[in-house]
């Protein structure tokens, strides 16, 4: 990654499929260029790795919105998984058109973006209401009450701002949260499930295997021994996230 200030003039110009983030002692001017990078390109999807990990710092690369955060060392096998799954998704979005807007035609030169503070965008407080609220039902109505927007003026600009419906936003983020919460050998899957919002056992396993590509109980077996062993959060291969849901919001 270069300096700040060539970040948005190489994204203009090589229109890449993802770009990757790499910190070994991430500081505070990093960290809010990788959110500028994600503010200005909302698309795009940011990969992450670091040597710095802490629960606070992937608790900030997800609220961050950044598409997976990988502690250093990381395996070929790992990396190379991420990158061609990164690339189909580019190669999809970019086949039906959804992402016609992934770079601004007259983009505001990128060295005046980074180090300013950050705007809050016009559906922030849905995104921040379902952080902190993700083990009760939130409707599409609900979320765009939040941000005094009519539903179908929310849905266009939530797509916009995100890079996604609000629907998958929402579900990837009950994923996520169980994927954490699953760690833990203290908690069942059904325990983790209602915890994230998912009333029915047999619909969180569908959606978890969805976005995951492998069962809850079988990443948490998974990732129980391995934090065991290791002291890492185990990480499964083969998956895909998916573009966009094809189930309801919860």
């Amino acid at each position: 990654m270069s300096e700040p200030p060539g970040i948005g003039e190489a994204i203009t110009v090589h229109r890449p499929s993802f770009i990757c983030f790499e910190f070994d002692q991430p500081d505070r001017r990093r960290l809010q260029t990788l959110q500028a990078t994600k503010l200005y390109f909302p698309p795009l999807p940011i990969l992450m790795l670091t040597e710095a990990h802490s629960e606070a710092l992937a608790t900030w690369s997800f609220r961050s919105r950044v598409w997976d955060y990988l502690v250093k060392p990381v395996t070929f096998e790992e990396l190379a998984w991420r990158a061609r799954a990164l690339y189909r998704l580019a190669e999809t979005t970019r086949a039906t058109g959804e992402r016609h807007n992934l770079f601004p035609s007259q983009p505001v030169p990128f060295g005046e973006r980074v180090g300013r503070s950050m705007p809050r965008t016009a559906t922030a407080a849905a995104s921040d209401y379902v952080r902190a609220h993700l083990d009760i039902g939130i409707s599409l109505a609900k979320a765009a009450s939040l941000c005094h927007l009519s539903v179908s003026e929310f849905s266009r600009v939530f797509k916009r701002e995100h890079g996604r419906t609000f629907c998958d936003f929402l579900l990837r983020s009950r994923v996520a949260k169980a994927w954490e919460l699953l760690a833990s050998p203290r908690v069942t899957v059904s325990e983790v499930a209602f915890a994230v919002g998912f009333n029915d056992l047999s619909y969180f396993t569908r959606i978890f295997r969805r976005y995951t590509g492998v069962s809850a109980s079988e990443y948490r077996k998974a990732s129980v021994q391995r934090v065991a062993e290791t002291g890492s959060v185990f990480r499964p291969s083969g998956s895909e996230m998916p573009t966009s849901s094809l189930h309801p919001c919860l």
